[in-house]
């Protein structure tokens, strides 16, 4: 069937005298027969997928076949053909078994759509496009890391190939590129959605058809989101951190002008109230060191790392596991992208106000000032990128006044006029966060060692005396600890080792002969007849 494909666009192409690359489409039915769709006689955006089976440089072999050169005089034709390149003698294209494809390859369009909303196109500036095109898989993008795109432009800016000797290892390979793939901005992408796609049994097993992909958005598949209670509280620690940054330069910037900073810079605690999933959170966050975060709500308690990146990311340390997270407020909310994942934040509903959900120009609105609007009614129509989408109301009501005019460019959160809801008892409202914090140093190992020990106590008192905000039941753990490294007769030859290792290669062999003699000798000069525990596990460890 393949080969009847290819000599059938063959004929097509002779039949209509048409010269030069074009992209012949056929509909494939499950009975293996096939049914010509169109003749598009241009290069298609896919042509890298032929370019990659085949080693034929289509662009180049454009311009030469336009310059009148024969396409068996095309070098990379002839070696398609398996005949010397350097050669002219004519090949008889029509008698030639048709070529066998080079491996398989998997293309992907990259597109600024909300797979979250019905894949309506989105538009907006991108701060950050990091892709690294490899051996096997290729990409290209019309905008890069300080493009925008546009409310006008089709949603489409990018796309992936991906290459392998087997379809299972060109879907392999793109998987794994659309996990590195890096894209921050005020757009919403397909990438998430897409990884989805090609990790899904039925595209593994290549069971699917025309129709799968509609079968998957009725079903309503969203895109894989880490646990909701983390979300918030990484998004409750990036905020806090900005809030804290920015108090210290503000702090600092009322000192070198010679005047009295207000002392509510100084304040080591923000509250957050966050909107998730219909869930509203109430979290305090405490700074309680120079990068170690408290976030505390219900009478319970969490700690992590956190650090800011040089690309104004975040690198947070929770469960003995990094994340990298970057955070934008929007006027529709925060944007929070964590290892990847993007997650939205709603803000506090208000009912009496129309807003628009996405960026692009308000075509007209259906409805008048003293209208009344049914939920789930149209109310105005907006143009984003050659598509018209309906705005709906989300509750029943009139309508008091509009602030937009038809015409106008504008942006995801906007506000385009006011309401007065019908029966705001109806009114759907967030859920409050009764739960406890999840135990996110559950997985963090426990410090045995003695030095470890004292440094770790030592680092929280000075955080504490600095007037960083500590838990005193932690102190209060702390300094028991503390007590009890410093009673260890361990101590110092832990330290001398912690020590020696960070200089030991700086050291001629004789000195460190003798440092080492004199630290077993002191430790075997010790009384054996108190020859503890703790003794001998050092014995056992540094025989």
């Amino acid at each position: 069937v393949w080969q009847d494909m290819q000599l059938a666009a063959v004929r097509l192409a002779k039949l209509v005298g048409y010269t030069n690359a074009g992209t012949v489409e056929y509909l494939y039915m499950e009975d293996n027969t096939y049914s010509f769709l169109e003749l598009n006689p241009r290069l298609q955006v896919e042509h890298p997928v032929t370019e990659m089976i085949t080693n034929v440089n289509l662009p180049s072999a454009q311009l030469q076949i336009a310059m009148g050169i024969p396409l068996y005089c095309i070098p990379d034709i002839r070696r398609l053909y398996g005949v010397d390149e350097n050669d002219v003698t004519p090949i008889a294209f029509d008698l030639e078994p048709p070529v066998e494809p080079r491996g398989h390859v998997i293309a992907c369009r990259i597109t600024a759509e909300n797979p979250d909303a019905g894949f309506q196109p989105t538009s907006g500036a991108i701060r950050e496009l990091n892709f690294r095109s490899t051996v096997n898989v290729w990409g290209y993008f019309s905008v890069d890391g300080s493009g925008r795109v546009h409310e006008y432009a089709d949603s489409q800016f990018g796309h992936l190939f991906s290459w392998g000797t087997t379809r299972e290892i060109a879907r392999k390979n793109m998987a794994q590129a659309l996990r590195e793939f890096s894209i921050r901005g005020e757009i919403r992408t397909t990438i998430e959605y897409l990884l989805q796609l090609v990790q899904n049994e039925n595209y593994i097993r290549n069971e699917i058809n025309t129709s799968w992909l509609d079968s998957l958005i009725r079903n309503n598949l969203q895109t894989t989101k880490p646990d909701a209670c983390f979300v918030v509280l990484v998004a409750a620690a990036c905020n806090a951190f900005t809030t804290f940054k920015s108090n210290k330069k503000e702090y600092i910037s009322y000192l070198k002008r010679g005047q009295i900073p207000p002392s509510t810079l100084l304040t080591t605690c923000s509250h957050e109230d966050l909107i998730y999933d219909n869930v509203k959170y109430k979290i305090d966050v405490y700074l309680s060191g120079d990068s170690l975060l408290t976030l505390t709500a219900n009478h319970s308690s969490v700690q992590m790392q956190i650090r800011e990146l040089a690309d104004c990311g975040f690198l947070l340390n929770a469960n003995g596991q990094s994340h990298v997270a970057y955070i934008m407020n929007t006027p529709a909310g925060i944007r929070l992208n964590i290892d990847g994942v993007t997650c939205i934040f709603s803000q506090e509903y208000d009912p009496t106000v129309l807003r628009c959900p996405n960026s692009g120009k308000l075509a007209r609105f259906l409805v008048n000032c003293g209208d009344h609007i049914s939920q789930g009614q149209a109310f105005a129509e907006m143009e984003v990128m050659k598509m018209y989408l309906p705005l709906v109301a989300q509750e029943s009501c009139t309508v008091t006044k509009l602030v937009k005019s038809a015409g106008s460019v504008i942006q995801s959160g906007d506000i385009l006029g006011y309401v007065q809801v019908d029966d705001p008892s109806k009114v759907r409202k967030a859920e409050i966060f009764t739960d406890q914090l999840p135990a996110l140093n559950k997985k963090s190992v426990q410090v045995k060692r003695p030095h470890h020990s004292v440094k770790h106590a030592i680092s929280m008192i000075e955080s504490f005396i600095n007037g960083y905000w500590v838990p005193l039941d932690q102190l209060s753990t702390t300094l028991n600890s503390f007590r009890e490294a410093v009673k260890d007769s361990t101590l110092p030859f832990y330290e001398y080792l912690d020590t020696i290792s960070t200089m030991e290669s700086c050291l001629p062999e004789d000195m460190k002969d003798e440092l080492n003699s004199i630290l077993f000798k002191s430790h075997e000069t010790q009384s054996t007849e108190q020859e503890d525990e703790t003794d001998m596990k050092f014995k056992d460890e540094f025989p």
